[in-house]
């Protein structure tokens, strides 16, 4: 049944590059739609009431939460109905319908947070949220359609605490129809979760770094959404396969991917069990070639990264026995250290070649135009188009081997 839908979503996707290309072909061959940026209609107010009607409009439909809201990503549902969204870019889908929704976040911990809320996948607002007290949203609903999808999701990583989703308010609440049926596993680093992206609201160089985070319009998300497809983000900035980027003493993304919090290995595991991705895609090694916050550090072991590389790509083949693998590689590493990461890659690709659908995306003509040496908004459109394209040829290959299995 899997392999049936993954070729009828093939077909889908494959039609879908032809008849954008007969549209306006990007500078890679593929393209991405732009979000548009509306101021919201009410600014954010720094407490909220209990759930209960402000008007007469403003009815709370009286459902449990669990009938009424979707969640994806790193997320955790607790007894009394509050869901926190963990992960870079975990979020929480349902529909509205009247004048307006009112949402109740709330930001774990003293610092604050971000939150990026979207209506029917067109629009989309960026909230910045005091840490420690409960916020009211006010989002502008259209009355065609007549339901709004609306998606919020969480623009910080997972060590910078927690978005608490209280619930919401409207007109009318319903459960989203959004089901996808291809889902991606992307594990990574400070490029897969967004690190120096968004200069909008804080220059670089102003602020905390994860002013500048958005996972939603970083490269892997963003590939995601243009495929129609479900996806989970695993990262951590700074993290490494077999060192981390200046901090010898902290856990790399092998140790940390198995805890919900991506932490230190807890009661709250990952991943849940519905969670079965087609494609697991990989970036990292950056942090373990290049980079050092103070001071020198020993050199780079290719034989300890492509041994830790294969072992954790054997226990990601234990969760996920059906996936195939994309391996990422960096712009942010020039010349030699570009080299040599592309040639661990691909020694990791082929320990597997015979027993796996696995592949290694170098991406070309990438520019770094955001802050601290990460790649900026345009750059992250560029890797997403690049990204998409040899997603769709994995997806490809998966087809052509159940077709095989089948015959």
């Amino acid at each position: 049944m899997r392999s049936i839908k993954l070729i009828f979503l093939l077909v889908v996707l494959l039609v879908g590059c032809r008849q954008g290309a007969q549209k306006e072909a990007g500078p890679n061959g593929g393209e991405l739609e732009k979000q548009e940026e509306e101021t919201p209609v009410e600014t954010v107010k720094d407490s909220l009431d209990p759930l209960v009607a402000d008007t007469p409009e403003m009815q709370l439909e009286e459902r449990a939460p669990d009938t009424l809201y979707n969640y994806f990503g790193r997320t955790r549902q607790g007894d009394d109905g509050v869901a926190e969204l963990i992960g870079s870019a975990a979020s929480v889908r349902f529909r509205a319908s009247g004048d307006t929704v009112k949402l109740d976040l709330e930001v774990t911990g003293n610092d604050h947070g971000y939150a990026l809320v979207t209506r029917n996948d067109k629009l989309s607002w960026k909230y910045k949220l005091s840490g420690g007290k409960r916020t009211s949203i006010a989002i502008p609903l259209t009355k065609d359609p007549g339901w709004n999808e609306i998606g919020v999701y969480k623009l910080t990583e997972a060590v910078n605490g927690g978005l608490l989703f209280h619930g919401a308010r409207a007109s009318g609440l319903s459960r989203t129809s959004y089901d996808p049926e291809l889902a991606i596993e992307f594990i990574g680093n400070s490029m897969t979760c967004g690190y120096g992206v968004d200069q909008d609201q804080v220059a670089c160089g102003e602020g905390v770094p994860f002013d500048h985070h958005n996972p939603y319009e970083a490269f892997a998300a963003k590939a995601a959404r243009t495929m129609g497809a479900a996806y989970n983000l695993s990262a951590v900035s700074g993290a490494g396969v077999y060192r981390n980027y200046g901090e010898a003493d902290v856990l790399t993304m092998p140790e940390r991917y198995g805890d919900l919090y991506l932490g230190e290995q807890g009661q709250d595991t990952w991943p849940p069990e519905n969670w079965d991705p087609a494609i697991v895609s990989i970036c990292l090694g950056t942090n373990d070639i290049g980079g050092m916050r103070n001071g020198a550090r020993a050199d780079f072991d290719r034989d300890a990264f492509v041994g830790s590389y294969i072992e954790f790509v054997n226990s990601l083949r234990v969760i996920y026995p059906e996936a195939a693998f994309v391996l990422v590689d960096s712009p942010m590493l020039k010349a030699n250290d570009d080299q040599l990461l592309k040639e661990s890659l691909n020694q990791v690709r082929d320990h597997f070649s015979d027993e796996l659908i696995i592949g290694v995306l170098n991406f070309k003509d990438i520019g770094i135009s955001g802050c601290e040496g990460h790649p900026g908004i345009q750059d992250h459109d560029q890797m997403a188009r690049q990204l998409r394209s040899f997603l769709i040829r994995t997806l490809d290959e998966i087809a052509e081997m159940e077709e095989k299995t089948m015959s």
